[in-house]
């Protein structure tokens, strides 16, 4: 004989739970592939692509082709990963909190509601990028690193994108809906996210490249704090 509480779980929380994560799931693998499409898109454009570009592309190859080429997969089964078992609970735990802190849709709760968000980012984000550091078999050391270069810009980035978001988000749209809400905002949000938590392993974000001609071939990188410069000199006979 089940308890009320089994029930419960499994009739009501459980599902809520799976579908929420499903969402957010979704959402992270979007953003990612949206993420590295950009990335590759630039680079097959670009006649002289930075280091590291691992297949230099022909103008006889299309973009999807040598996008096919360039996806990491293993990076966006990561995001998806850390969306289904890390943001997606989170996300939905919170908004159930705020809801029975600052139960009501009027907009006295919803100045509360979204301090009390903003309030909470930069540890949620924190988290986020922990997750991602050490699935990507990074120390406590290197993920904390990570944290303390990016979050900062991460979160003035999110002031600029998230406030409207979630005013809308808490005035007209219910509480069980606002998590295919959030996702459905967070497939744009997440290109930029996939962005922040792989800078590191992408060193083509923010190239400043020289080009001269000598007799001989030589490849020079300067990595500080997440910017990169690539210094290349090009064989001419």
């Amino acid at each position: 004989m089940t308890t009320p509480f089994f029930r419960i779980l499994v009739k009501e929380t459980l599902p809520k739970w799976v579908k929420n994560s499903l969402l957010v799931a979704t959402s992270a693998i979007v953003g990612d592939v949206l993420c590295q499409g950009i990335l590759v898109y630039n680079n097959h454009n670009d006649p002289h692509p930075p280091l590291p570009y691992r297949t230099p592309s022909t103008n006889k190859e299309s973009t999807m082709s040598v996008f096919m080429k360039e996806w990491d997969v293993k990076r966006t089964m990561i995001m998806a990963t850390v969306g289904f078992f890390v943001t997606a609970p989170m996300s939905l735990f919170f908004h159930q909190f705020l809801e029975k802190t600052f139960p009501g849709n009027a907009w006295k709760q919803i100045a509360k509601k979204m301090v009390c968000n903003w309030g909470f980012a930069p540890i949620t984000t924190s988290i986020v990028f922990a997750a991602v550091a050490f699935l990507k078999g990074k120390s406590i050391s290197e993920a904390g690193s990570k944290i303390e270069a990016d979050l900062m810009p991460t979160m003035l980035t999110g002031m600029m994108y998230w406030p409207f978001i979630g005013m809308m988000n808490f005035r007209f749209v219910p509480l069980e809906k606002r998590p295919l809400v959030g996702s459905i905002a967070s497939a744009v949000w997440n290109i930029y996210m996939s962005n922040q938590t792989n800078k590191e392993f992408v060193l083509f974000l923010t190239p400043h490249n020289t080009y001269t001609t000598h007799t001989h071939t030589t490849h020079t990188q300067h990595t500080t704090h997440n910017t990169y410069t690539t210094h290349t000199t090009y064989t001419t006979h």
